[in-house]
Protein backbone atom coordinates (compact mmCIF):
# COMPACT_ATOMS: atom_id res chain seq x y z
CA UNK A 1 0.00 0.00 0.00
CA UNK A 2 3.04 2.28 -0.16
CA UNK A 3 3.20 2.70 3.62
CA UNK A 4 4.82 -0.58 4.70
CA UNK A 5 8.21 1.05 5.33
CA UNK A 6 6.92 4.15 7.15
CA UNK A 7 8.22 4.80 10.64
CA UNK A 8 5.73 5.20 13.46
CA UNK A 9 7.00 6.24 16.86
CA UNK A 10 9.12 8.88 18.54
CA UNK A 11 12.67 10.01 17.78
CA UNK A 12 14.62 11.36 20.75
CA UNK A 13 17.74 12.66 19.03
CA UNK A 14 19.17 12.99 15.52
CA UNK A 15 22.82 13.81 14.81
CA UNK A 16 24.24 14.61 11.35
CA UNK A 17 28.00 14.44 10.73
CA UNK A 18 29.79 16.14 7.85
CA UNK A 19 32.54 13.75 6.74
CA UNK A 20 33.28 15.54 3.47
CA UNK A 21 36.91 15.96 2.52
CA UNK A 22 37.99 12.71 4.22
CA UNK A 23 39.47 9.69 2.49
CA UNK A 24 37.43 6.47 2.19
CA UNK A 25 39.47 4.88 4.98
CA UNK A 26 39.02 7.93 7.23
CA UNK A 27 35.25 7.93 6.63
CA UNK A 28 35.05 4.23 7.50
CA UNK A 29 37.05 4.73 10.70
CA UNK A 30 35.04 7.78 11.82
CA UNK A 31 31.72 6.08 11.04
CA UNK A 32 32.65 3.04 13.12
CA UNK A 33 33.81 5.23 16.02
CA UNK A 34 30.71 7.44 16.04
CA UNK A 35 28.28 4.53 15.63
CA UNK A 36 29.97 2.59 18.40
CA UNK A 37 29.64 5.34 20.98
CA UNK A 38 26.06 6.18 20.04
CA UNK A 39 25.08 2.52 20.17
CA UNK A 40 26.42 2.28 23.71
CA UNK A 41 24.83 5.55 24.77
CA UNK A 42 21.50 4.36 23.38
CA UNK A 43 21.28 1.50 25.84
CA UNK A 44 23.62 -1.39 25.16
CA UNK A 45 22.93 -3.86 28.01
CA UNK A 46 26.62 -4.70 28.33
CA UNK A 47 27.86 -1.16 29.03
CA UNK A 48 25.22 1.20 30.49
CA UNK A 49 26.15 4.80 29.71
CA UNK A 50 24.71 8.26 30.25
CA UNK A 51 25.47 11.84 29.34
CA UNK A 52 26.96 13.80 32.24
CA UNK A 53 24.53 16.38 33.63
CA UNK A 54 25.08 19.55 35.61
CA UNK A 55 28.52 20.10 34.08
CA UNK A 56 30.23 23.44 34.73
CA UNK A 57 33.53 24.79 33.45
CA UNK A 58 36.13 27.52 33.72
CA UNK A 59 38.01 29.08 30.83
CA UNK A 60 41.63 29.74 31.75
CA UNK A 61 42.24 33.49 32.32
CA UNK A 62 45.36 33.10 30.18
CA UNK A 63 43.23 32.13 27.16
CA UNK A 64 40.50 34.82 26.98
CA UNK A 65 37.77 34.56 24.35
CA UNK A 66 36.93 37.09 21.71
CA UNK A 67 34.31 39.76 22.39
CA UNK A 68 30.71 40.29 21.35
CA UNK A 69 28.88 37.21 20.10
CA UNK A 70 32.07 35.16 20.46
CA UNK A 71 32.40 35.75 24.20
CA UNK A 72 31.18 33.51 27.01
CA UNK A 73 30.80 35.80 30.04
CA UNK A 74 28.66 33.34 32.01
CA UNK A 75 30.82 30.38 30.99
CA UNK A 76 27.78 28.30 30.07
CA UNK A 77 27.70 28.16 26.26
CA UNK A 78 29.74 24.95 25.98
CA UNK A 79 27.28 22.96 28.12
CA UNK A 80 23.92 24.68 27.55
CA UNK A 81 22.54 21.93 25.31
CA UNK A 82 22.39 24.23 22.27
CA UNK A 83 24.01 22.63 19.22
CA UNK A 84 25.59 25.37 17.09
CA UNK A 85 23.98 26.08 13.73
CA UNK A 86 25.59 25.43 10.36
CA UNK A 87 25.16 27.04 6.96
CA UNK A 88 25.36 30.86 6.91
CA UNK A 89 27.25 33.33 9.07
CA UNK A 90 26.71 31.18 12.15
CA UNK A 91 29.76 32.50 13.99
CA UNK A 92 27.72 35.59 14.88
CA UNK A 93 24.65 33.85 16.34
CA UNK A 94 26.01 33.73 19.90
CA UNK A 95 25.90 29.92 19.97
CA UNK A 96 29.68 29.54 19.69
CA UNK A 97 32.69 30.53 21.78
CA UNK A 98 35.54 31.99 19.74
CA UNK A 99 39.24 32.54 20.42
CA UNK A 100 41.47 34.69 18.19
CA UNK A 101 45.16 33.73 17.94
CA UNK A 102 44.72 31.98 21.30
CA UNK A 103 44.75 28.26 22.06
CA UNK A 104 41.78 27.62 24.43
CA UNK A 105 42.23 25.89 27.78
CA UNK A 106 38.94 24.89 29.45
CA UNK A 107 38.49 22.85 32.64
CA UNK A 108 35.18 21.00 33.07
CA UNK A 109 33.77 19.93 36.45
CA UNK A 110 31.50 16.88 36.11
CA UNK A 111 30.37 17.07 39.75
CA UNK A 112 31.56 13.59 40.72
CA UNK A 113 34.27 11.17 39.66
CA UNK A 114 32.96 8.59 37.19
CA UNK A 115 34.51 6.37 34.51
CA UNK A 116 34.35 8.29 31.23
CA UNK A 117 33.58 6.61 27.90
CA UNK A 118 33.76 9.47 25.40
CA UNK A 119 33.81 13.20 24.71
CA UNK A 120 31.70 14.72 21.93
CA UNK A 121 33.13 18.16 21.03
CA UNK A 122 31.63 20.49 18.41
CA UNK A 123 33.75 22.97 16.46
CA UNK A 124 33.22 25.35 13.56
CA UNK A 125 34.94 25.68 10.16
CA UNK A 126 34.68 28.77 7.93
CA UNK A 127 37.89 29.54 6.05
CA UNK A 128 36.51 32.73 4.46
CA UNK A 129 36.51 34.45 7.86
CA UNK A 130 39.57 32.74 9.33
CA UNK A 131 37.88 29.98 11.39
CA UNK A 132 39.73 26.68 11.16
CA UNK A 133 39.44 23.32 12.90
CA UNK A 134 41.86 22.76 15.77
CA UNK A 135 45.12 21.04 14.88
CA UNK A 136 45.09 19.00 18.06
CA UNK A 137 43.42 18.44 21.41
CA UNK A 138 44.99 17.44 24.73
CA UNK A 139 42.62 15.87 27.27
CA UNK A 140 43.82 15.71 30.90
CA UNK A 141 42.10 14.30 33.99
CA UNK A 142 41.97 15.12 37.70
CA UNK A 143 39.93 14.30 40.79
CA UNK A 144 40.74 17.51 42.67
CA UNK A 145 40.84 20.09 39.87
CA UNK A 146 44.46 20.96 40.69
CA UNK A 147 46.68 18.01 39.83
CA UNK A 148 46.12 16.69 36.31
CA UNK A 149 47.78 13.32 35.71
CA UNK A 150 49.84 13.34 32.54
CA UNK A 151 50.01 9.54 32.56
CA UNK A 152 46.32 9.29 31.60
CA UNK A 153 46.34 12.22 29.18
CA UNK A 154 44.91 11.69 25.69
CA UNK A 155 46.20 13.55 22.63
CA UNK A 156 44.13 13.55 19.44
CA UNK A 157 44.18 15.26 16.06
CA UNK A 158 40.86 13.84 14.88
CA UNK A 159 39.45 17.04 13.34
CA UNK A 160 38.02 17.69 9.88
CA UNK A 161 39.10 21.07 8.47
CA UNK A 162 37.58 20.62 5.01
CA UNK A 163 35.58 23.67 3.87
CA UNK A 164 33.45 22.92 0.76
CA UNK A 165 32.89 26.66 0.12
CA UNK A 166 36.17 28.33 1.20
CA UNK A 167 35.44 31.64 -0.56
CA UNK A 168 31.86 32.01 0.71
CA UNK A 169 30.52 33.29 4.04
CA UNK A 170 29.38 29.84 5.12
CA UNK A 171 30.10 28.01 8.38
CA UNK A 172 30.20 24.27 8.99
CA UNK A 173 29.46 22.64 12.33
CA UNK A 174 31.67 19.60 12.89
CA UNK A 175 32.01 17.14 15.78
CA UNK A 176 34.90 15.04 16.98
CA UNK A 177 34.46 11.97 19.16
CA UNK A 178 37.29 11.27 21.61
CA UNK A 179 37.55 7.87 23.30
CA UNK A 180 38.24 8.56 26.99
CA UNK A 181 39.07 4.91 27.61
CA UNK A 182 37.12 4.53 30.86
CA UNK A 183 39.34 6.98 32.74
CA UNK A 184 37.89 7.81 36.18
CA UNK A 185 37.81 11.55 36.81
CA UNK A 186 35.71 14.44 38.06
CA UNK A 187 37.62 17.19 36.24
CA UNK A 188 38.59 17.18 32.57
CA UNK A 189 40.87 19.82 31.07
CA UNK A 190 40.76 20.43 27.32
CA UNK A 191 43.60 22.27 25.59
CA UNK A 192 43.39 22.83 21.83
CA UNK A 193 46.07 24.01 19.43
CA UNK A 194 45.52 25.92 16.21
CA UNK A 195 48.09 27.68 14.02
CA UNK A 196 45.39 29.75 12.27
CA UNK A 197 43.46 32.82 13.48
CA UNK A 198 40.17 31.66 14.98
CA UNK A 199 39.12 28.61 17.01
CA UNK A 200 35.37 28.23 17.57
CA UNK A 201 34.02 25.59 19.97
CA UNK A 202 30.41 24.61 20.59
CA UNK A 203 28.82 21.94 22.73
CA UNK A 204 31.00 19.61 24.84
CA UNK A 205 29.24 16.41 25.96
CA UNK A 206 30.77 13.79 28.25
CA UNK A 207 29.56 10.19 28.19
CA UNK A 208 29.90 8.45 31.57
CA UNK A 209 29.99 4.73 32.26
CA UNK A 210 27.48 3.76 34.95
CA UNK A 211 29.46 1.43 37.25
CA UNK A 212 28.22 -1.53 39.23
CA UNK A 213 26.47 -0.42 42.47
CA UNK A 214 29.26 -1.80 44.67
CA UNK A 215 31.90 0.40 43.01
CA UNK A 216 30.16 3.78 43.47
CA UNK A 217 31.57 4.24 46.98
CA UNK A 218 35.09 3.58 45.71
CA UNK A 219 34.86 6.31 43.05
CA UNK A 220 33.45 8.78 45.54
CA UNK A 221 36.19 7.96 48.01
CA UNK A 222 38.92 8.40 45.40
CA UNK A 223 37.53 11.80 44.43
CA UNK A 224 37.75 12.98 48.01
CA UNK A 225 41.43 12.00 48.44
Amino acid sequence: DGHASMFEGKIDEVALYDLSGLTEAQVAARTTQIAGHYLLASGSPGTPLRYAEGVTYQISPSTPTGGGAYADPGQTKLVDGVIGSTGGAEWGTGEWVGWSYTDPVVTFDLGEAWPLDALFLDYLVSHRVGIYAPDGLLVEFSNDGVDFASVDAILTASFNDFDPTPTAFNAWNRRTVVDLEGTVARYVRLSTTNDMQWTFLGEAQFVQVIPEPGTCLLYTSDAAD
